[in-house]
């Protein structure tokens, strides 16, 4: 046997150091904290819990809501991403963001070679994989589901090929469970994944009874495990409300159905072609579990963007199980190559220095200013007086606006489901210009506001004599009254 080469990275190593290093320090750093206003929210939920050393329960962060209850789904990723941000600032969000994003690809690629695949065409397969994932890489807490995702569905897979005890499944997932349900409110993905597993294991054979009954014990322990979090049987009643309200969930991207018109969606299109290709010229003998898996989560990941990769994680072993014999011999003969190569190669040391060398020289990361209200913010730090009294500001700028102006209470950030419907409601109205908007206006006694740039609300405030214009620039406009 060929002696081990710490020094030579293996293909799932260098795939972990390419993207561990190019989303860390090239522009794509900006865009994990810039493309959407939650990563600054997190950040400062999770400052708050440090600081106070207790889960937050009541909110004092928006004059709308003050000494609001809050449910918190993800209390325990929010911790991290505190510490991050207080260690490193935006760089720390970048950081521990591409790790999460790293691990899960590198453990992805593992499992596909565990299952048989050659380390070329798993790498292949997962880089496919990575393009799904990519319109979610984003420094938030969801990027925990997504390494957890993988962790349950080799587990479940590895038992039901026969590959785990399952006294195994017990001991690593229900704690997991638990873990899951404090770092993201997307736990129940886990249950549905036993669940099919479970169903797609039916039968009257004796290994399908065992199984089914293994699975169902399992089932039931882990939905018990999602009980131990600080709000108890609270947190799934207020995660059930907000996927039932319309009014939440229809105003967010995320939640709605893919546009195959976009450029984010063609990993997610390329994955349903090797689907295509499966089904229609391969044609192999699917198992009924992996029927299951396919079927319902391209249905999830149809009906919402939201499930795009958790669709490409559950989905890409099954692919590869099926497309690994049926490559071109060509392909299979550098497969075989690449393979004896990466059979000594070690080097998962490399991981530890690039971590070092990217918290020692990762450049200086920023939110982009044309996204958020950069220097609209400065001038309010430089300039105190010029606004007074209460805002009002768009909610997708309210964490990054609690973060960097503390001392100034937001209308509303992106908790609709802390706010309520009927506050949802009177901000929508104000934003939209609705009538009656002055009136609600008035009603929380907002004095001053800060809209993006063009944004029709600025024009209203412009004709109306009590209000004047205090600041704009391409980003941002504050108005505030006489």
């Amino acid at each position: 046997m060929n002696a081990r080469r710490w020094w030579l990275p293996s293909l799932g190593v260098g795939l972990w150091l390419i993207f561990f290093a190019g989303l860390s320090c090239s522009p794509w750093r900006a865009q994990l904290v810039s493309r959407d206003g939650d990563a600054a929210l997190h950040w400062k939920l999770g400052a708050w819990m440090l600081d106070h050393y207790t889960v937050i329960r009541v909110d004092s962060f928006s004059h709308t809501h003050p000494e609001g209850i809050v449910i918190s789904k993800e209390w325990l990723s929010e911790l991290l991403w505190g510490a991050a941000g207080d260690a490193l600032g935006w760089n720390g969000l970048v950081l521990l963001a591409a790790l999460l994003i790293t691990t899960t690809l590198y453990l992805l690629q593992r499992q596909l070679e565990e299952e048989g695949s050659n380390a070329l065409t798993a790498t292949v397969l997962t880089l496919l994989a990575a393009c799904t994932c990519s319109m979610h890489w984003l420094a938030r807490p969801h990027l925990m589901t997504h390494l957890l995702v993988v962790v349950f569905n080799w587990q479940l897979r590895s038992f039901h090929q026969d590959r785990l005890p399952g006294r195994v499944l017990f001991v690593s997932l229900v704690p997991l469970m638990a873990l899951w349900t404090n770092l993201h409110g997307a736990f129940p993905i886990g249950l549905v994944l036993i669940g099919l597993y479970l169903v797609g294991n039916c039968g009257r054979r004796p290994e399908q009874i065992r199984k089914m009954k293994l699975l169902a014990a399992l089932l039931g322990a882990c939905a018990a495990a999602t009980l131990l979090n600080p709000n108890g049987w609270k947190l799934h009643e207020i995660i059930l409300h907000y996927l039932q309200h319309s009014q939440f969930v229809g105003g967010v991207n995320e939640f709605l159905p893919p546009n195959f018109h976009a450029a984010n969606t063609r990993g997610f299109e390329l994955q349903l072609l090797v689907l295509a290709v499966i089904l229609l010229v391969i044609r192999p003998k699917w198992e009924r579990v992996d029927i299951l898996l396919v079927g319902a989560w391209t249905y999830f990941a149809l009906h919402s963007v939201r499930n795009l990769p958790v669709f490409a994680l559950v989905a890409t072993p099954i692919f590869t199980e099926h497309l690994r014999d049926r490559l071109p011999q060509l392909w299979q003969r550098i497969a075989a190559d690449v393979a004896r190569v990466n059979l000594v190669a070690e080097g998962r040391a490399w991981m530890a220095v690039a971590v070092v060398a990217v918290v020692a020289f990762q450049p200086r990361t920023e939110p982009l200013p044309d996204v958020f209200p950069v220097a609209a913010v400065r001038y309010l730090q430089a300039h105190p007086d010029a606004v007074r009294g209460r805002m009002f500001n768009p909610d997708h700028w309210g964490g990054y606006l609690l973060l960097e102006m503390p001392e100034r209470r937001v209308f509303m950030d992106s908790r609709h489901e802390f706010y309520g419907e009927k506050l949802l409601q009177d901000y929508l109205q104000v934003a939209r210009g609705d009538p009656g908007w002055m009136e609600t206006l008035d009603r929380y006694q907002a004095r001053w506001t800060l809209m993006p740039s063009g944004h029709p609300l600025n024009q209203l405030l412009a004709l109306r004599r009590e209000w004047r214009c205090v600041y704009a620039d391409g980003t941002a406009v504050i108005f505030g009254r006489d």
